[in-house]
Order: structure tokens, then sequence, then C-alpha cells
């Protein structure tokens, strides 16, 4: 049994539009996902720390217990390590200060 050009095309077309309609479905369901789950966590976040402490009481957190506490502090700091330890190999860094602006 051969097969001609058209029809191999065809069965190329056919499935890379399927997956394509894949990847998009499940690209559209990590969205939702994350819009969901983002959208609770943050509200409930927000409302504990409002009880606790009024605005003008919160002190400002620096070094390392702003390092341990939010976690986008620990990846800023552990993307410059990485990014100065790049172009010198065998040294030894050590991070100074950490403040959140």
């Amino acid at each position: 049994m051969t097969y001609s050009l058209i029809d191999i095309l065809q069965v190329t077309v056919v499935s890379m539009g399927l997956v394509f309609i894949c990847l998009l479905g499940i690209m559209l369901m990590m969205q939702l996902t994350s819009k969901i789950l983002g959208k609770q966590a943050p509200i409930a976040k927000q409302s504990t720390q409002a009880v606790q402490l009024p605005v003008a009481a919160v002190p400002a957190q620096t070094g390392l217990a702003l390092v341990e506490e939010d976690e986008l502090a620990k990846v800023a700091v552990l993307t410059a390590l990485a990014f100065a330890s790049k172009k010198e190999n065998g040294k030894r860094f050590e991070v100074a200060n950490v403040v959140k602006k």
C-alpha cells in the first residue's frame, strides 16, 4: 500500500492541529487554576495582616528576616549570587544586606 504526498501532508496537518489544540487546552487550564488559587491566597494573607497590625505600625523588614519570610526576596538573593558567581569561578560570595524597596 502506497501513500501519496497529499495523504502524508493531510495526516501531518491534522496531527499538528490536534497537538496544538491539546496544548492550548492545557495552557488555559493552567491559567484558570493560577487565577483561582492566586486570588484566594493573597486575600487571606492580607486580611490576617490587617487584623494583627495597623499599616502605619508595620516595620520595614531587612536582612535575614526578610529573606526567610519573603520568597521573592530569597529568589532575588539567589539570582544575584548566581549572576555574581558566573563571571568569577572559585570565589566565595556573601550577601551583605537585603532591603525591600
